[in-house]
């Protein structure tokens, strides 16, 4: 089977998504009564699947930057990007909920509030607001307000928003790579592609003759798509 890279970045990722509808369709056969056969082919399939998905344990972070996805790495950032806006948002309300619209930390904390704008902004406007926020929040001025009791709930916002922004910036590592480093990663991530696309087809077929006794289950679990 020949894959091409987006293939096989298509392929491994899918692999993902299964496992975690795996282990939802075993969550809800575990309570029914009887199906001892079905539910240990159900837990052969995730086990299958495990095996098979640890090759490809952190392949996708490392081949997002092979110049042939772009695409890919342009949708996971904006993602990320749509999370970070949401979380500074969150942030922004909590501050007008909890101190009011007229705080002074909101003037101190964030370099404009643009939200909308934020959110469609290209990578060297949300890195340009990104490290501002990152100054601006270093500042002594805004540590010791949000060290204050007021401020208790910014802290996991806060966190949110860092997580956000590290993920986003996760997007564009390996950017720009050499050829001679893209050529082995696209052999890595096809030859590991090709060797788990048999334990996602035989892990499918195992969930689906557990599933059968259930009508529409293996539907609804989405692991007929």
């Amino acid at each position: 089977m020949a894959l091409s890279t987006i293939e096989a970045y298509d392929l491994v990722r899918f692999a993902d998504h299964l496992q975690e509808r795996l282990a939802a369709a075993q969550g809800e056969l575990s309570p029914k009564r009887g199906l001892k056969p079905e539910k240990d082919w159900l837990a052969a399939a995730a086990a299958l699947l495990t095996v098979g998905r640890e090759p490809t344990a952190g392949l996708l972070e490392k081949v997002r930057g092979l110049p042939e996805l772009v695409e890919v790495r342009d949708e996971y950032a904006s993602e990320f990007q749509g999370l970070w806006v949401d979380a500074l948002e969150r942030l922004h309300a909590g501050i007008t909920f909890h101190a009011g619209n007229r705080d002074p930390i909101i003037e101190a904390l964030y370099p404009h509030q643009k939200f909308p704008a934020l959110r469609r902004a290209d990578k060297e406007g949300v890195l340009d607001y990104a490290k501002e926020l990152e100054r601006r929040l270093k500042s002594s001025y805004v540590s010791r307000l949000l060290a204050q009791p007021a401020y208790a709930f910014a802290g996991p916002v806060l966190e949110v928003i860092a997580a956000a922004s590290a993920k986003w910036q996760s997007a564009f590592v390996g950017e720009g790579m050499g050829e001679e480093q893209a050529g082995e990663l696209r052999k890595e991530l096809i030859s590991n592609a090709k060797k788990l696309d048999l334990a996602v087809k035989q892990a499918r077929l195992l969930a689906e003759a557990a599933l059968a006794p259930v009508p529409g289950m293996f539907e609804e679990q989405g692991l007929a798509a």
